[in-house]
């Protein structure tokens, strides 16, 4: 495999448009901090590089990073990588034993921070986002000899959510993340660069693979330090960003504002990605409501088997909207139960991690001959296109039929004032187990938990319809701006305690 560079902390692909800006460094409310072009970009990434080199940071050495977006994070998480080091980032809002978990797990000895976190062992050397002396451009230390790795090295660990029991930590290859960015590759010299909004976090997999697949491809990255929806639309606005990505839940905020930028401030968005969750037909409506001239991509990918598995279809076949695409030609895939119509989806990349780190247990789960079980369930169309059904572990049972989240939340997406929801199992006392909803209503639309529920009954399978339908103002979200699925349990059993504390008074 023939490789525009090998080392991922060297993704810039310079020299081409290296006097053409790269990077816009951008405060919360969204105002230019800082801006660099690719050499100075390029430049920066080195001198910091030879800075940690000085500092005594060795070959194959686990950093560390806590913190928010911002350039420094960027900055150290690329160097880090440079210098043959292995980035471990993290979410900085984790409890401390959590932290410390990770620490141990992955064996860090040094740790990129923000001011004034604390709960930090004494025994990692510890640098701060904030030191200007290590971040500043130096012409003298603007050239670096770039580690090279070889086809197993490790340039970064990415811990999963933890959703049972801690994180697992799973380790990527150079080579890996490397293969996955050529399929992004677009043509330097004739290209007319684009602009990105990065606001998703560098700490998670689409984060960091935006914005190194942004780097790569001389796109112009305008980096915000969190995602707010408000901030985010008008930076698209104001900055004339063309290429806008994120996760659902992202987009459905936007949707939500009652005060946004008009449909003619963002009518220079030409495409839109979505990924990292299931999309529904109402949030793809409501993508098209935010951005009209947009074409519309569902994607797909996972932190163990790699960010592309699935991209347009060979024959130009027009991708269905709600579809994460078409398998790349240079995969392979496979359903666990034999069908090749529907069923639990295997993967086999050259970005398969080589196994989570110290966790035979779950690696013999997941891993097996270099194929990865990814635990969603997919359906094949006659053309080829794939489609996220759900996941194994998020399907329960309700009076023996299978009910898959997602399912039953793009059938709540369908009623007219319902903008988002949210699908979780209650305890019921004759199917065993029944759906449960949250929804968020659109702006100025008026429902209640009655009218949704006939609406389900109506439009779908009697089995499936929520037996609850709790009304909110916003969906709780963790750290990914994903929806936080722990808190909505935790609301759910409150409610329930409730109408049983009311039932026996």
């Amino acid at each position: 495999m023939n490789l525009a560079f090998t080392n991922l902390g060297d993704c810039l692909r310079l020299p081409a448009q290296a006097d053409k800006q790269a990077l816009v460094a951008l405060d919360a409310q969204g105002r230019t901090l800082e801006h660099l072009t690719a050499r100075e970009f390029d430049k920066r990434i080195n001198a910091v590089a030879n800075r940690l080199q000085r500092a005594g940071m060795q070959l194959g050495e686990r950093a560390l990073l806590l913190g928010g977006n911002s350039l420094p994070y960027l900055l150290a998480y690329l160097a880090v990588m440079r210098l043959g080091a292995v980035a471990v980032p993290l979410n900085p809002a984790l409890p401390a034993d959590t932290r410390t978990h990770v620490i141990q797990d992955a064996a860090c000895t040094w740790c990129f921070h923000e001011a004034g976190l604390a709960d930090l062992p004494d025994e990692l050397t510890r640098i701060s986002l904030d030191d200007d002396g290590l971040f500043s451009a130096d012409d003298n230390l603007a050239h670096f000899s770039c580690f090279q790795p070889g086809s197993e090295d490790i340039a970064e660990v990415l811990y999963t959510s933890g959703s049972t029991g801690v994180p697992k930590g799973v380790p990527l290859t150079h080579h890996g993340q490397c293969w996955a960015l050529t399929h992004y590759f677009t043509d330097l010299n004739t290209e007319e660069p684009e602009r990105i909004a990065v606001a998703t976090p560098l700490y998670h997999m689409n984060g960091f693979f935006l914005a190194t697949m942004a780097l790569s491809n001389r796109m112009v990255i305008h980096l915000l330090p969190r995602f707010d929806a408000a901030t985010w639309l008008q930076v698209i606005a104001d900055h004339g960003i063309g290429y806008v990505t994120g996760v659902p839940t992202m987009f459905a905020l936007a949707a939500q504002l009652s005060n946004r930028p008009p449909a003619e401030a963002l009518a220079h968005v030409t495409q839109v990605f979505l990924g990292s969750s299931p999309v529904s037909e109402t949030l793809v409506a409501q993508v098209r409501e935010l951005f009209p001239r947009a074409s519309i991509r569902n994607s797909y990918g996972t932190t163990e088997a790699g960010p592309i598995a699935f991209r347009d279809h060979p024959l130009g076949l027009p991708r269905p909207p709600t579809s994460i695409g078409y398998p790349v030609a240079d995969i392979d895939w496979r359903f666990s139960n034999g069908s090749d119509v529907e069923g639990p989806l295997e993967l086999r990349t050259p970005a398969v991690s080589p196994g989570y780190l110290n966790r035979p247990d779950a690696n013999a789960k997941a891993f097996a001959k270099g194929w990865y079980r990814t635990g969603d369930i997919m359906r094949r169309d006659e053309d080829g296109f794939f489609y996220f059904v759900g996941r194994e572990d998020d399907m329960f049972v309700c009076g023996g039929e299978n009910i898959y989240p997602g399912q039953v939340e793009a059938l709540l997406e369908k009623h007219p004032a319902v903008s988002q929801a949210a699908v979780i199992p209650m305890p019921h006392t004759t199917k065993g187990q029944a759906p449960a909803a949250f929804v968020v209503l659109a702006p100025g639309a008026h429902s209640d938990e009655e009218e949704i529920k006939r609406f389900t009954l109506d439009n779908g399978p009697a089995f499936a319809h929520p037996r609850r339908v709790v009304i909110l103002d916003a969906m709780p979200l963790g750290g990914t701006r994903k929806i936080d699925r722990k808190a909505l349990l935790a609301h759910l059993e409150v409610l329930l305690a409730a109408h049983a504390n009311s039932a026996a008074q």
